[in-house]
C-alpha cells in the first residue's frame, strides 16, 4: 500500500486522488474538522467503488460535526467546489464521480418532473 501524502490547497474541502489527500489549508484552524474530514478522505479507496459512493452518501466520519462543516463551507466560498463534478486542483482537472452521479441523478429527475408537468 502507497503511503498517503496530505497536500493543502486554497479550494475545496477534502478529496482523495490515488494516495494524495488534498485538504483546504484553511481547515487547519479547525482541528476537529480537519480531523475528522481526514479521517473520511483516508477511508477512500483513491480510486472509485461503491464503497467509495456510499462513504460520501452517508458521510459518517462527519456525523458529529455537522454544524461545524456547514459553517466553514458557507465562511469559505473556495470550499463550494466540492459540490461541483468536476474542478481544477493543482492545475489538473478531475471529476468527483460520486458528485457526478448525484448531479446526474438529480438533472435526470428535474427531467422527469419536467416531462411529467
Amino acid at each position: 500500500m502507497n503511503k498517503l501524502k496530505i497536500k493543502y490547497i486554497d479550494i475545496g474541502t477534502g478529496n482523495r486522488i490515488g494516495s494524495t489527500i488534498y485538504l483546504n489549508k484553511k481547515l487547519k484552524k479547525h482541528p476537529s474538522l480537519h480531523d475528522a474530514i481526514l479521517k473520511h478522505e483516508k477511508n477512500h479507496s483513491g480510486g472509485f467503488s461503491s464503497k467509495d459512493f456510499l462513504m460520501d452518501v452517508s458521510n459518517k466520519e462527519l456525523q458529529g460535526f455537522k454544524r461545524e462543516y456547514y459553517t466553514f463551507v458557507l465562511n469559505n466560498p473556495s470550499s463550494w467546489c466540492n459540490f461541483l463534478p468536476v474542478m481544477k486542483i493543482n492545475g489538473v482537472w478531475t471529476y468527483d464521480v460520486s458528485v457526478l452521479t448525484i448531479w446526474v441523478f438529480a438533472v435526470l429527475v428535474g427531467v422527469l418532473m419536467w416531462i411529467l408537468i
